[in-house]
This record gives C-alpha cells, structure tokens and sequence, in this order.
C-alpha cells in the first residue's frame, strides 16, 4: 500500500491527552494486578527464604511446603507482576510514540482478565502440589493455556496499535517491544509443548527447561525491560538517545545469542562439551548488549537537565541499569568451567537471578508505573514521601537479598571445595546470608506495601477529579452547579 503521504500522517496523529485517556484503563487495571501479585509474591518470598535458614518454621502446614512455596515467589513475580506490568508499559509506550491512540482497549482489557485468571489457576493448583517440577514452568498446562490466551488479546491490540499509527518510524523502544512481543509466544509454546504437554525424553527435559527459563530471561523481559528504559531515557535527561547504531548492535547481539546461552547452565552434565562452551560463548557476547545498553545510558545522562533527578521514577530506572550491567557480568563469570567450581550447588547463581529479576526488571518496571500511571490520571502522585520510602525500601532490600547470596554462595562454594571442612561447617557458615536475605525480602515487601497504598491514593484522587470534572460540565458545560442555582434565583 505504500507510505502514507506527510498530509496524511499529520492528520493520523492525535494529542497526547487522548493519547492517554484511550489506554487509562486498560493499563491501569494492568498495572493494579500487577503490584498486588508483587506484594503476593513478596510474601512467599519472604516465608521461603525464612524456610531456607528455619525449617520448622510453618512445618506443621503442607501449604505453605518449601518446595510449593519457593516456585510460587519465582512464578508469582515473573507472570503476575513483571510480565503483566511490562505489556501494561507497552500498550502505552507503543501508543505514545506513535501518536494513535490504542486501538481495541476494551480487548485489552479483556485480555488482562484472562491473563490474571491464568496467574490465580497458576497460584491454586501450586498450593495444592500440581507442578511440573520444571524451572519457571511450574504452572500447569491450564494456567499457561489461559496466560497464553490473555496475552494474544494484548498482543492483537497492540499490534493493531502498531499498525495504524500516525508517525511511520520506528523508535528503539519499539524495536524491543516488537521482538519481545514476537518471541514471548514462541517461548511458552514450544517450551510446554516439549516440557509439559508431549515431553521429550532423558536428558532433553533439562535442555528444554534451560532453554526456557533463559528465554524468558534474555528473549522476553530483558528486552521489554530495555525498551521501557530506553523510552523513559528521553523524558529523564531532556535530549534523544546517544547512538541508535549502539542500540541496534546491542539489539541484535541480544536476540541473535539470547537462545543460545541458556546450555551454559548444564555444564558438567552428560552433554557434548561443545554445547555448554557455545553457551558459555553466548553468555559473553550477551555481556556486548548490555555494554551498549550501558554506554548509551552514561553518555546521554552525561548532558541532562540539572532537574531531571527530581522527576518521578528515575531513581528506580538508574538503579535498575547499574543493576542489569552488574548483572550481565556476573551471569557470565559464572559460567566459567573454574568459576562453576567453586559456585556450583550453591545460592551463587540465584543471587544473579535475585538481581536480574527484582534489581533490573523490577525496578525499571516501577519507574515506568511512576511515569506512566501519573500521564494516565493527569496528577501528581498522592506522596512524594512514599516514594522516597518506596524506593529506600526497595534498592536496600534488593541489595541485602542479592548480595547475601551472592557473597554466601561464594563462601559456602570455598568450604565445600577445601577437603578439610567438613560438610556440616560449610552449611553453618551459610546461615547467616540465608538470615539477611530474608531481611531483603522483607524490606522489599514493604517497600511494595508502600507503592500499594500510594497507587490506590493516586488512582482514587485521579477519579475524583475527572468525576468532578465531568459534574461541572454536565451542569452547564463548565458552569459550577451552585453558579448555575444563583442564576436561576436571580
């Protein structure tokens, strides 16, 4: 059909404003499921880790087992607040940057609903036991069929969005989204397919389950991550991103490497020794996206505007870029045949995941709800003071439960390699790490509780005043109604 002619695209592009009243809420109703499975997760979280250093702690109930409550905290805060925040951040963005506003909402909307019963049945058949025993694929098939559905109502809305907007150039944000988008689908399809519905056989099952939990690490929210970083970059510094050529490099390298680096993880496993150095290979050429990532970030936040620390959410987007590079780095050392070693079958590689998840994706996620939820209601949020607290909560706790593990698995991998230390000494040295995990978990779980009741201040201020609103226009298009009353006395 050819480009539109600029007559044509000017006339396509909308303000802003309805911009935002068209995916009010749909992304609202996203974004409020979302921090409420945080909060749930969280509290799993923080039982689980209390489980790892206490084991009689709630021994007596079958519910709340560590190896049904662990999987929960994982699945809880992958599906039920990082996925579904990030498609929330999508909708917007896409919409945004293309000047339309969002096409279909009310599927959207409809989609959110599928994708959280999804979640709930995920939750329901956990706590009962029925897992697969596969790592984030511990939802069975009926939870996954409905995560599944609600995403490809999401996914028509926004590509439909995509489709007819009003300015034709992509941005690199979209270029993230697009490939998340595309891949998500393929990710949870053929993963179940060959995990959960029809297996494969032998050692092809932890093939697949590495080939998954890697996927949606490097293939789905690493890259919905980087793009919501990449749009907010922009409105934090006040100028354009540094280098579109750095960021389509660091772009493809993802998506060209991010499949093959999820082997590296069976080293030392019956595989061919080729494989696992092609994931370990992988796992250092990923290091090159974020590198990119990382030098865009530093040289456009070099000429920022003096005010830009003071807007809303960018704290958690700075924190959230030196925890992904820190991150990326350390994903890869591990993979080292030395390295693996000494931090083999230790809580070493879950401090990475710990810093991946709640240190990147997480809190990138909750500078974008901070940004976007605000334009939606056209308000300020109801406490500065709570996200200051928020935030403190929040970046302490992520630190104190990554680093725990991640200094203690080093140690504990140190005991376990010296043959003089006998096995029951290494366990104890452990211990204490274990303990101040589980006081990050805490002090990230009320770091949420914060944003739930700043949330639902905000929200409910921003619809009492469009209620107000569209009261003093419905009297008498903007005339107040007691204006109106002394009128007719008169």
């Amino acid at each position: 059909m050819g480009s539109p002619s600029p007559q044509s695209e000017a006339h396509a592009i909308v303000s802003t404003s309805e911009i935002d009243r068209s995916c009010r809420w749909a992304v609202l109703c996203l974004f409020a499921a979302a921090i409420g499975w945080l909060v749930l997760s969280l509290f799993f979280g923080v039982i689980s880790c209390i489980k790892m250093h206490s084991p009689a702690f709630l021994a007596a109930c079958p519910y709340v087992g560590f190896g049904r409550i662990r999987p929960l905290f994982l699945d809880l805060a992958l599906y039920g607040f990082a996925s579904q925040a990030a498609l929330g951040a999508a909708l917007w963005i896409i919409s945004r940057l293309g000047r339309k506003t969002l096409v279909l909402p009310g599927l959207a909307a409809l989609g959110g609903v599928v994708w959280n019963a999804g979640v709930t049945v995920g939750l329901i058949q956990l706590l009962f036991g029925g897992t697969t025993g596969l790592n984030w694929m511990e939802f069975p098939r009926q939870a996954a069929a409905l995560l599944a559905g609600g995403f490809f109502l999401i996914a028509i809305s926004a590509f439909y969005t995509l489709h007819e907007r009003g300015i034709r150039e992509l941005f690199v944000s979209q270029w993230f989204i697009v490939a998340g988008l595309l891949v998500f689908p393929w990710l949870l399809t053929a993963g179940y397919m060959l995990g959960v519905i029809d297996p494969v056989r032998g050692v092809m099952q932890a093939v697949v389950a590495a080939w998954f939990g890697n996927g949606i690490q490097y293939l789905w929210l690493t890259p919905m991550g980087i793009a919501v970083a990449y749009y907010l970059l922009p409105k934090l510094t006040g100028q354009p991103v540094y280098s579109n050529q750095a960021a389509a490099l660091g772009f493809w390298v993802l998506i060209i490497f991010g499949s093959w680096s999820g082997v590296s993880q069976l080293a030392g496993g019956p595989f061919p020794r080729w494989i696992t150095s092609v994931g370990v290979s992988s796992k250092f050429v990923l290091v090159l996206s974020a590198v990119c990532f990382g030098v865009n970030w530093f040289l456009t936040r070099r000429g920022a505007k003096p005010s830009s620390d003071k807007l809303v959410g960018a704290s958690f987007v700075s924190f959230a870029v030196l925890a992904f590079l820190v991150a990326s780095v350390l994903d890869a050392i591990q993979g080292i045949p030395s390295v693996a070693l000494r931090t083999g079958l230790t809580p070493f590689s879950s401090g990475v995941t710990l810093l991946w998840l709640f240190g990147f994706v997480t809190m990138v996620l909750l500078g974008s709800i901070y940004h976007i939820t605000a334009r939606l209601l056209d308000v300020d949020w109801a406490s500065s003071r709570l996200i200051k607290l928020h935030f403190g909560f929040s970046a302490i706790g992520v630190l104190l439960m990554a680093g725990a593990y991640l200094i203690g698995g080093v140690i504990f991998g140190s005991k376990l390699n010296d043959p003089t230390v006998l096995f029951s000494a290494a366990a104890k040295s452990l211990v204490p790490f274990l303990g101040m995990g589980t006081l990050g978990a805490s002090l990230l779980l009320l770091g949420q509780l914060a944003l739930t009741v700043n949330f639902m201040r905000t929200v409910i201020q921003g619809t009492d005043e469009s209620r107000a609103a569209f009261c003093n226009w419905c009297c008498g298009c903007g005339t107040s109604s007691a204006d109106k009353k002394a009128r007719a006395r008169a």
